[in-house]
């Protein structure tokens, strides 16, 4: 950094620097409860004045951002120094707040993100590398990538030394601060798809210019004055200690090891309730809606109408993907395949692993499951029971003009053959022997001569579902158009056994792909669709939601795209994939970015 804090300038930069940070604080007490427990940033701030203590370092060029009365243009942007003029000695030995410039061929108007880099042990170099690995972008600086932006600038704005090695804690939350000062004076929060109406967090005051005629779209949506710090911190994480305690608390309520009287455990369900309650007026306001009881001129309505529509479009982009993919069309060396790829690929293995879990726990085989163990366990019959549920809801609709449309398309003599090549891919998959199956599909050809399409449909759906005959309305009336072994043979295709209550809803078999490897550690988004991939082209896939309660504290954190179950149900192009299910992902969190500066 240059000497430009010796001008006078710098001295009114300062102190302009200082006002802000003090008008930041002041609005986010009146929305947020200062307690002990509370975010740790505004508590260090109330606490004592951190500027009198710690320096900060800038250049002309950020001071000429700062202070002009006019939003600024790119050219003034690339004027910052790059992230690449320091060496990996000054960066070790500072905390930053930088600003990413992301640009695209064609479009006009760019990107900016603005971040703070303030590891404990590396300083501000290791964050900064993210940008050169590619690791933990935030999420909206990761989406602009997938659409074909580009990092064209990484520059420093702020600088601080972090020689006060016995006030790390603070000079951390010092950073985030003007981490704060630099997105709402820049104007850089999120005001594109799933925006919300107050997510400007109340500090457009910050912000000297039009933010509606900026030039440029923010990509920042927390608050940093909100996060805490967590490590190296002097005692100051009591906010995130006490969320770790809470939700260790939460998971020994479920396994039955403390009881409600627990005050933990108490403060943990309110917390739990309450984000039910937000999820389930959200529902309300889309159903409503969809009824014509609510217009889309009421603001409410359009947040929740947006938000569905965001989720919308990027789900279908990755299932188009995907299909690509699974043709041919595409590799999995593309760029735009592996983030899909990786995301199936995970839900597979994660889902494999729940499976056996609960085998195991079924079995006796697992002893004293964890309580981590016993909320997957817990999910996974959940799961169940929604699946039965959504078999308990489908219109049969949806397969008897399925149905008539093949007919039309097919005539009798081909859909005769459709029904063989479906019979024999049904019966192989249930395992019946070689010698068996040629019978079984000459049965399958009188059925559906003795029923008609129509009804031989819907009793091949009610079998494709190893559904029982009285779990559903469609399979009551079908068994009573059928014959006493047809009802039989519906309780025979069934994997599980007649006492088995929460068992699988899918035998998956060694056909499984996995094309690349998966990293645990990979902080994956929380989407209820489970994808089992085979080799067999796709010819036999099912996608059902995963399990609904992974994680305790976000039980209800997705899946909520205002849509009855049943409306969701897909059946593909040709009868013998009926049984396909295809349920959207569930919506993204909110978090600003994977992981943290």
């Amino acid at each position: 950094m240059s000497d430009v804090f010796r001008t006078t300038q710098y001295k009114a930069f300062n102190d302009e620097l200082v006002r802000r940070v003090d008008e930041a604080r002041t609005i986010s007490s009146h929305f947020t409860s200062i307690t002990d427990t509370a975010k740790n940033t505004l508590k260090v701030i109330f606490e004592q004045k951190l500027y009198e203590k710690f320096f900060v370092y800038t250049t002309q060029s950020f001071i000429d951002v700062f202070l002009s009365p006019t939003p600024p243009t790119l050219a003034d942007l690339l004027r910052l120094p790059a992230v690449s003029l320091f060496d990996r000695d000054v960066l070790d030995c500072s905390y930053v707040v930088y600003i990413v410039v992301l640009i695209k061929d064609g479009v006009v108007s760019f990107r900016l993100y603005v971040g703070s880099a303030s590891d404990t042990s590396y300083g501000a170099w290791r964050r900064l590398q993210d940008y050169e690995t590619g690791k933990q972008m935030a999420m909206h600086v990761q989406e602009s990538l997938d659409q074909g932006f580009e990092i064209h600038h990484h520059g420093i704005a702020l600088l601080a030394s972090r020689k006060h090695t016995d006030a790390t804690g603070n000079l951390r939350s010092w950073i985030l601060a003007l981490e704060a000062v630099v997105t709402y004076s820049l104007w850089t929060q999120w005001q594109g798809p799933k925006s919300r109406p107050h997510q400007d967090h109340y500090m457009r005051p910050l912000c000297r210019w039009d933010v509606d005629n900026l030039g440029y779209l923010g990509l920042n949506t927390q608050n940093p004055l909100g996060e805490p710090v967590s490590r190296g911190d002097d005692g100051l994480s009591a906010s995130a200690r006490s969320y770790r305690k809470t939700k260790h608390a939460l998971d020994q309520y479920e396994a039955g090891e403390l009881s409600s009287s627990d005050e933990t455990v108490q403060n943990a369900l309110r917390l739990r309730q309450d984000r039910r309650n937000r999820q389930g007026k959200k529902k309300d306001v889309l159903k409503k809606y969809d009824a014509g009881e609510l217009s889309s001129s009421d603001e409410v309505v359009q947040d929740a109408v947006k938000i569905r529509q965001y989720h919308r479009d990027r789900d279908g982009n990755r299932k188009d993907v995907l299909k690509k993919y699974d043709a041919g069309e595409l590799s999995s060396s593309d760029e735009a395949v592996q983030g899909p790829l990786k995301r199936r690929n995970q839900k597979i293995k994660r889902d494999r692993d729940t499976q056996n879990l609960l085998r195991q726990w079924q079995t006796g085989a697992l002893k004293e499951p964890t309580p981590d163990e016993m909320v997957r366990i817990d999910g996974a019959i959940r799961n169940r029971k929604s699946s039965r549920a959504r078999w308990d809801k489908l219109k049969e609709d949806n397969v008897v003009e399925k149905a008539k449309a093949n007919m039309e398309k097919w005539g009798m003599k081909m859909y005769e053959k459709k029904i063989r090549k479906q019979a024999r891919d049904f019966y192989r998959r249930g395992g019946w022997s070689p010698s068996e199956r040629p019978a079984k599909v000459d049965e399958a050809i009188r059925e559906f001569r003795q029923l008609g399409h129509i009804e031989y449909a819907k009793l091949h759906a009610a079998r494709q579902y190893k559904m029982k005959g009285e779990g559903s309305e469609m399979v009551a009336r079908t068994a009573s158009s059928a014959n006493t072994k047809d009802v039989q043979d519906i309780q025979d295709d069934r994997v599980l056994s007649e006492d088995d209550d929460i068992g699988d809803d899918i035998e998956f078999e060694d056909e499984h792909v996995f094309t690349e490897d998966v990293d645990p550690d990979d902080d994956m988004e929380f989407e209820h669709d489970i994808v089992s991939a085979n080799k067999a082209y796709n010819d036999h896939r099912m996608e059902i939601p995963d399990s609904e309660n992974d994680d305790v504290l976000n039980e209800d954190d997705g899946a909520d795209d205002g849509l009855e179950p049943e409306d969701n149900i897909v059946f593909s192009d040709e009868l013998y994939r009926e049984h396909r299910m295809e349920i959207p992902d569930s919506e993204d969190s909110d978090s600003d970015w994977n992981g943290k500066d």
